[in-house]
């Protein structure tokens, strides 16, 4: 699935509609690394590239020196190739990289793995990193460049970018999995070496609800003082008596209506009724400013963040490095909410 999605996007014929150039970004992220492997993709013409997947190089020989199947092939009109070994959740084969190494013309010989790991020796044989082939991963190269295609292309069409956002939340996904598993085996033993560690790691499960409390209020004082700073007129309280994250946010003048983040499969911020004995708008009366908002018993509408960093049953979640984008899309939606109640002022807020 991962190497027709990565050639279908690079085909500059492909039903993305843009071209080569989603290619020659993907070149450039290439060029960046400034290998001399890469002189050739200077004189690559993406315009007349042709790209293929399990590219047949025939049975492999006896020595091991030619055959098999490229998973992703790009060649111009010229024959030069870039050649793509796509490794995720796969073993490498016997003398694989260097029999690919063996086609002429080659402008770029590429292991792509989820971590950028090396191949094993069975695999490269003689071949030298970084001078006959180059190491990529899913968690930065391939996000970087998804992401600039996202940043750097605002005519793509919608249903690319609609396409492109669940891949890279996949692909978040699949390389923070993979971060962890390396990280287990060496926890688990650590967590081992003594009935010490073993109480300590007992102690710090008993200890993680509180943690996640405090934490809890770093993100929720995150959020307020955004709001303060954006001069928003409205107050926000957190009820704790509820877990994390519930908090409630009270714009001024609204008062059959509240604004409320809770969870469920990750964050979920909505507008909710305050009580069910005070009238409540309908969705259809607000349905031109949503995409499918629809009526609840208590939810008039709200946007479901359920992809990393926003999902509390992962680290991402707590982690301090991604506190600014969780503060950041949840103010907008806030922002977005309020613009609905001043746009529809006779409504029932």
């Amino acid at each position: 699935m991962h190497s027709r999605l990565l050639a279908e996007l690079l085909n500059p014929r492909g039903s993305h509609q843009m071209a080569d150039s989603l290619l020659i970004e993907f070149i450039a992220i290439l060029q960046a690394r400034k290998k001399d492997i890469f002189n050739n993709l200077s004189s690559f013409d993406t315009k007349t590239a042709n790209v293929e997947i399990e590219y047949p190089l025939g049975p492999v020989d006896l020595e091991s020196i030619q055959g098999g199947r490229i998973d992703i092939l790009i060649r111009d009109q010229h024959g030069l190739h870039i050649i793509i070994e796509n490794k995720i959740y796969a073993s490498d084969l016997k003398d694989q990289l260097a029999r690919y190494n063996n086609i002429k013309k080659k402008a770029a010989l590429i292991y792509l793995t989820p971590d950028g790991r090396s191949p094993q020796k069975t695999s490269a044989g003689s071949l030298a990193k970084d001078k006959d082939f180059v190491c990529l991963s899913y968690a930065v190269d391939i996000l970087q460049w998804l992401q600039n295609c996202l940043d750097k292309f605002p005519e793509i069409t919608d249903s690319l970018r609609w396409s492109l956002m669940p891949y890279i939340w996949t692909l978040q996904t699949i390389t923070q999995q993979s971060k962890y598993d390396n990280m287990s085996n060496d926890v688990i033993a650590n967590m081992l070496e003594s009935d010490d560690t073993i109480a300590s790691s007992f102690e710090i499960v008993q200890q993680f609800n509180q943690f996640k409390e405090k934490r809890g209020d770093e993100i929720f004082t995150a959020l307020v003082n955004a709001i303060t700073e954006k001069k928003l007129d409205c107050v926000v309280n957190r009820d704790y008596s509820i877990a994390f994250p519930y908090m409630e946010i009270f714009p001024s003048g609204w008062k059959n209506h509240l604004i409320a983040l809770t969870e469920d499969q990750g964050l979920f911020l909505g507008i909710k009724r305050r009580n069910a004995d005070k009238p409540a708008i309908m969705a259809k009366q607000i349905e031109k400013y949503s995409d499918g908002y629809k009526d609840y018993p208590w939810w008039l509408c709200s946007k479901q963040f359920n992809r990393s960093p926003f999902r509390l049953r992962l680290a991402e979640a707590w982690l301090r490095a991604n506190e600014p984008q969780i503060v950041r899309e949840l103010l907008s939606t806030i922002e977005h909410f309020l613009s609905i109640a001043a746009k529809e002022p006779n409504l029932l807020w």
